[in-house]
């Protein structure tokens, strides 16, 4: 076990810095200036040459390259928002919880939803149950996601006026009760986890249809069936365990692609996470920014990796983690 997570740690330090780096040159290649947000237009151009300086962005694209590793790896500093003049750890500070807060409750929505009607569908094989849920999954799972959240924004919030268009709370929510408060953050909550759950919800029960239909035709279920167990005791503790190996790893790559989801649904939410924060610092050639969020993707990658091998040990005693 500790020699598996020392190889996959180790491969993960790798993994990462190959992604700064490509993304690093890729930056580079960008049309604009990167001080065109940092400057006043009507800046002295020496004070501006100053700035570059002070950045090292009269350097050779190489030393900056490696000048912003050293100060990374070795003090683990983002350095200074070209956009915005404060320090990217700020900023990464600020923004990352709300991205959390916006994802996790998405990929609640997308177990609890995905797994429970995965196993109805599959329960209710041929019935019109299953030919229900699986069309409304392949309906739903061909939607994009940026369109959804924009026709329910034009629905829900502007015509019926029932949700919030946007943000993270009102602007009275702190005059506001503590009951009132949970609320007012509840209901702006609802959409952008709604739009972010759903698509991957419809992923995930297909897939939980199809693992639960292939155990539920094994032997052993068929023994547990003969003993005279009910079929609620033969479902969730004999079938459902192993039909949930394929899913472990359909949610655990989710994880990140949940997270880089969410830089489309925070803009069309006006969410204020990391998602907004690239958005912006892309236009702005903002390379601290891109880079600070960059490293975070990558580590959400390896992570859910991670998690999905050690889930599998522990679901199936099978799968040893050193094999």
């Amino acid at each position: 076990m500790l020699s598996f997570l020392i190889r996959r740690i180790l491969l993960a330090a790798l993994l990462i810095l190959a992604l700064l780096t490509f993304v690093f040159f890729v930056i580079q290649l960008a049309p604009g200036d990167p001080l065109q947000g940092y400057a006043d237009p009507e800046m002295d151009p020496q004070l501006v040459e100053q700035l570059r300086m002070q950045f090292g962005l009269d350097q050779p694209v190489a030393q900056q390259y490696l000048s912003w590793m050293r100060s990374f790896l070795l003090e683990f500093d983002f350095g200074i928002s070209l956009a915005k003049r404060r320090a990217v750890r700020d900023l990464v500070a600020g923004a990352l919880p709300n991205t959390i807060r916006l994802a996790a409750w998405a990929l609640l929505v997308r177990v609890l939803l995905g797994v429970g009607f995965g196993i109805l569908a599959a329960v209710r094989r041929g019935r019109a149950v299953d030919v229900g849920l699986s069309v409304g999954a392949l309906l739903v799972y061909s939607v994009p996601a940026f369109w959804l959240g924009v026709m329910l924004l034009l629905v829900f919030a502007l015509q019926l006026k029932w949700l919030p268009p946007g943000q993270m709370v009102s602007l009275d929510h702190a005059s506001l009760g503590f009951a009132a408060r949970v609320w007012d953050s509840a209901r702006h909550l609802m959409l952008p986890v709604f739009v972010l759950g759903i698509g991957g919800a419809a992923a995930t029960l297909r897939f939980m249809r199809a693992g639960m239909l292939e155990v539920l035709s094994q032997d052993y279920v068929r023994a547990a069936r003969a003993k005279g167990l009910t079929e609620r005791t033969v479902i969730l503790k004999h079938a459902l365990r192993n039909a949930l190996l394929p899913v472990v790893t359909l949610v655990a790559l989710s994880i990140p692609a949940l997270i880089g989801g969410t830089v489309v649904i925070e803009h069309v939410f006006s969410w204020p996470g990391m998602g907004k924060l690239t958005i912006e610092a892309i236009s702005q050639r903002d390379y601290p920014v891109v880079m600070a969020t960059t490293f975070l993707s990558g580590v959400a990658v390896v992570i859910s990796n991670l998690l999905a091998d050690i889930t599998y040990s522990l679901l199936d005693p099978r799968v040893r983690l050193e094999s």
